[in-house]
Protein backbone atom coordinates (compact mmCIF):
# COMPACT_ATOMS: atom_id res chain seq x y z
CA UNK A 1 0.00 0.00 0.00
CA UNK A 2 0.98 3.28 -1.07
CA UNK A 3 0.10 6.82 -1.43
CA UNK A 4 3.38 8.02 -3.56
CA UNK A 5 2.55 5.54 -6.51
CA UNK A 6 5.31 7.35 -8.54
CA UNK A 7 7.81 5.59 -5.88
CA UNK A 8 6.71 2.34 -6.55
CA UNK A 9 7.07 1.20 -10.38
CA UNK A 10 6.51 -2.45 -9.29
CA UNK A 11 2.59 -1.28 -8.09
CA UNK A 12 2.25 1.07 -10.91
CA UNK A 13 3.11 -1.42 -13.89
CA UNK A 14 -0.15 -3.59 -12.46
CA UNK A 15 -2.47 -0.26 -11.54
CA UNK A 16 -5.55 -1.68 -12.93
CA UNK A 17 -7.26 0.57 -15.70
CA UNK A 18 -10.83 1.98 -15.03
CA UNK A 19 -14.13 1.15 -16.94
CA UNK A 20 -16.44 3.11 -17.86
CA UNK A 21 -20.06 2.86 -18.62
CA UNK A 22 -21.14 4.44 -22.61
CA UNK A 23 -24.81 5.35 -23.37
CA UNK A 24 -26.21 1.97 -23.71
CA UNK A 25 -25.12 0.50 -20.70
CA UNK A 26 -21.85 -1.42 -21.57
CA UNK A 27 -18.64 -1.12 -19.75
CA UNK A 28 -15.85 0.35 -22.14
CA UNK A 29 -12.40 0.82 -21.14
CA UNK A 30 -12.14 4.80 -19.54
CA UNK A 31 -8.24 4.57 -18.06
CA UNK A 32 -8.51 8.70 -17.77
CA UNK A 33 -6.69 10.25 -15.25
CA UNK A 34 -9.17 10.04 -12.41
CA UNK A 35 -6.25 10.16 -10.27
CA UNK A 36 -2.85 12.84 -9.19
CA UNK A 37 -0.13 11.14 -10.57
CA UNK A 38 2.48 12.73 -8.75
CA UNK A 39 1.13 14.07 -5.66
CA UNK A 40 3.07 15.43 -2.57
CA UNK A 41 1.23 15.12 0.00
CA UNK A 42 -0.87 12.07 1.13
CA UNK A 43 -4.89 12.66 0.51
CA UNK A 44 -7.79 11.02 2.11
CA UNK A 45 -9.80 10.60 -1.00
CA UNK A 46 -8.48 8.60 -3.75
CA UNK A 47 -5.22 8.38 -2.21
CA UNK A 48 -4.15 5.53 -1.66
CA UNK A 49 -3.41 2.65 -3.91
CA UNK A 50 -3.62 -1.17 -2.75
CA UNK A 51 -4.24 -4.39 -4.28
CA UNK A 52 -7.49 -6.05 -2.88
CA UNK A 53 -5.35 -8.74 -0.87
CA UNK A 54 -3.16 -5.83 0.92
CA UNK A 55 -6.73 -4.15 1.42
CA UNK A 56 -8.13 -6.94 3.13
CA UNK A 57 -5.19 -7.72 4.97
CA UNK A 58 -5.88 -3.87 6.93
CA UNK A 59 -9.71 -4.25 7.14
CA UNK A 60 -9.05 -7.79 8.71
CA UNK A 61 -6.77 -6.06 11.44
CA UNK A 62 -8.90 -3.72 12.14
CA UNK A 63 -12.09 -6.04 12.41
CA UNK A 64 -9.78 -8.14 14.93
CA UNK A 65 -8.53 -4.91 16.19
CA UNK A 66 -4.77 -7.44 16.33
CA UNK A 67 -2.78 -3.98 17.50
CA UNK A 68 -1.00 -4.69 14.63
CA UNK A 69 -1.63 -1.77 12.68
CA UNK A 70 -3.22 0.71 15.13
CA UNK A 71 -3.66 0.65 19.11
CA UNK A 72 -6.65 -0.61 20.51
CA UNK A 73 -7.73 2.62 21.89
CA UNK A 74 -7.37 4.30 18.58
CA UNK A 75 -9.37 1.02 16.45
CA UNK A 76 -12.08 1.72 19.36
CA UNK A 77 -12.36 5.69 18.84
CA UNK A 78 -12.48 4.60 14.96
CA UNK A 79 -15.49 2.68 15.07
CA UNK A 80 -17.79 4.92 17.90
CA UNK A 81 -19.95 7.08 16.79
CA UNK A 82 -19.38 10.87 16.61
CA UNK A 83 -22.36 12.70 16.03
CA UNK A 84 -24.84 14.02 18.81
CA UNK A 85 -28.84 13.67 18.21
CA UNK A 86 -29.21 16.65 16.37
CA UNK A 87 -26.43 16.15 13.75
CA UNK A 88 -27.61 12.62 13.56
CA UNK A 89 -30.68 13.18 12.37
CA UNK A 90 -29.81 16.11 10.10
CA UNK A 91 -27.06 13.23 8.80
CA UNK A 92 -30.00 10.55 8.36
CA UNK A 93 -32.38 13.48 6.81
CA UNK A 94 -30.08 14.67 4.05
CA UNK A 95 -29.38 11.06 3.23
CA UNK A 96 -32.74 9.99 2.87
CA UNK A 97 -33.55 12.48 0.42
CA UNK A 98 -30.29 11.38 -1.82
CA UNK A 99 -32.04 7.83 -2.82
CA UNK A 100 -29.98 7.54 -5.57
CA UNK A 101 -26.10 7.83 -3.83
CA UNK A 102 -23.90 5.07 -1.94
CA UNK A 103 -23.21 7.69 1.09
CA UNK A 104 -21.48 4.92 3.39
CA UNK A 105 -21.56 1.98 0.75
CA UNK A 106 -23.80 -0.54 0.44
CA UNK A 107 -26.41 0.40 3.20
CA UNK A 108 -29.98 0.53 2.98
CA UNK A 109 -30.72 3.96 1.25
CA UNK A 110 -33.70 4.76 3.59
CA UNK A 111 -35.04 3.06 6.97
CA UNK A 112 -31.99 2.39 8.59
CA UNK A 113 -30.74 5.25 11.32
CA UNK A 114 -27.02 5.87 10.53
CA UNK A 115 -24.27 8.03 12.40
CA UNK A 116 -21.50 8.87 11.81
CA UNK A 117 -17.56 7.17 13.09
CA UNK A 118 -13.88 8.53 12.95
CA UNK A 119 -13.81 5.76 9.66
CA UNK A 120 -16.62 5.55 7.82
CA UNK A 121 -20.77 5.77 8.22
CA UNK A 122 -22.11 3.52 10.95
CA UNK A 123 -25.30 1.48 11.05
CA UNK A 124 -26.89 2.47 14.30
CA UNK A 125 -29.07 -0.48 13.75
CA UNK A 126 -29.86 -4.25 12.39
CA UNK A 127 -30.29 -3.76 8.52
CA UNK A 128 -31.50 -7.45 8.77
CA UNK A 129 -31.57 -9.29 12.06
CA UNK A 130 -28.13 -11.41 11.32
CA UNK A 131 -28.93 -11.80 7.87
CA UNK A 132 -26.69 -8.46 6.58
CA UNK A 133 -25.25 -5.77 8.63
CA UNK A 134 -25.84 -5.46 12.47
CA UNK A 135 -25.89 -2.47 14.71
CA UNK A 136 -22.42 -1.04 14.91
CA UNK A 137 -21.19 -2.30 11.42
CA UNK A 138 -19.02 0.68 9.37
CA UNK A 139 -18.43 0.91 6.10
CA UNK A 140 -18.12 3.27 2.60
CA UNK A 141 -17.86 3.63 -0.95
CA UNK A 142 -15.33 5.21 -3.28
CA UNK A 143 -15.53 6.78 -6.29
CA UNK A 144 -15.51 3.46 -8.53
CA UNK A 145 -17.62 1.90 -7.08
CA UNK A 146 -15.25 0.52 -4.56
CA UNK A 147 -16.76 -0.64 -1.13
CA UNK A 148 -15.79 -2.00 2.29
CA UNK A 149 -17.47 -3.17 5.53
CA UNK A 150 -16.46 -3.88 8.87
CA UNK A 151 -19.38 -5.56 10.96
CA UNK A 152 -19.08 -7.26 14.62
CA UNK A 153 -20.93 -10.04 15.31
CA UNK A 154 -23.77 -10.05 17.53
CA UNK A 155 -24.08 -13.85 17.49
CA UNK A 156 -22.13 -14.98 21.08
CA UNK A 157 -23.35 -18.33 21.99
CA UNK A 158 -23.72 -21.61 20.65
CA UNK A 159 -24.58 -24.75 21.63
CA UNK A 160 -23.28 -28.45 21.08
CA UNK A 161 -25.96 -30.72 21.71
CA UNK A 162 -22.65 -33.78 20.95
CA UNK A 163 -20.29 -32.44 23.63
CA UNK A 164 -23.55 -30.81 26.15
CA UNK A 165 -21.71 -27.37 26.44
CA UNK A 166 -22.17 -23.87 25.67
CA UNK A 167 -19.06 -22.38 23.50
CA UNK A 168 -19.01 -18.77 23.24
CA UNK A 169 -17.62 -16.60 20.28
CA UNK A 170 -15.46 -13.55 21.00
CA UNK A 171 -17.64 -10.47 20.88
CA UNK A 172 -14.94 -8.78 19.51
CA UNK A 173 -14.54 -11.25 16.54
CA UNK A 174 -16.33 -9.89 12.72
CA UNK A 175 -17.01 -9.97 9.39
CA UNK A 176 -15.22 -7.64 7.09
CA UNK A 177 -15.93 -7.32 3.35
CA UNK A 178 -14.61 -5.87 0.15
CA UNK A 179 -15.98 -5.08 -3.16
CA UNK A 180 -14.21 -3.68 -5.99
CA UNK A 181 -15.87 -3.05 -9.44
CA UNK A 182 -13.41 -0.52 -10.59
CA UNK A 183 -15.82 1.14 -12.96
CA UNK A 184 -17.42 4.68 -13.26
CA UNK A 185 -19.91 6.68 -12.81
CA UNK A 186 -20.13 6.00 -9.04
CA UNK A 187 -23.43 4.87 -7.51
CA UNK A 188 -23.50 2.10 -10.67
CA UNK A 189 -27.13 1.04 -9.86
CA UNK A 190 -25.66 -2.54 -10.64
CA UNK A 191 -22.75 -2.27 -8.55
CA UNK A 192 -24.74 -1.17 -5.84
CA UNK A 193 -27.30 -4.39 -6.28
CA UNK A 194 -24.56 -6.47 -6.86
CA UNK A 195 -22.58 -6.01 -4.23
CA UNK A 196 -25.73 -6.11 -1.56
CA UNK A 197 -26.28 -9.45 -2.82
CA UNK A 198 -22.77 -10.38 -2.25
CA UNK A 199 -22.75 -9.00 1.26
CA UNK A 200 -25.66 -11.00 2.06
CA UNK A 201 -24.15 -14.00 0.53
CA UNK A 202 -21.59 -13.71 2.49
CA UNK A 203 -23.56 -12.98 5.95
CA UNK A 204 -26.07 -16.33 4.71
CA UNK A 205 -22.76 -18.17 4.62
CA UNK A 206 -21.27 -17.41 8.12
CA UNK A 207 -24.84 -18.30 9.42
CA UNK A 208 -24.57 -21.21 8.23
CA UNK A 209 -21.05 -22.06 9.59
CA UNK A 210 -22.57 -20.63 12.76
CA UNK A 211 -25.39 -23.39 12.75
CA UNK A 212 -23.08 -25.91 12.20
Amino acid sequence: MTFKLQKRPDMASRRADMSKRDADGVPQNEDASYYLSDPEDCFGGMGIFASPAAFMTFLQSLTANDGRLLRTETVEDMFRPQLDHECEQSLNDELDSRRETNHGGLLPLVGIRRNHGLGGLMAMEDCDGTNWRQQGSMGWGGFPNLYWVRASLLLFLRYDANKLLTQCIDPKAGICILIAFQLIPWADKQCIELGRLFERAMYQKLNDNMEK
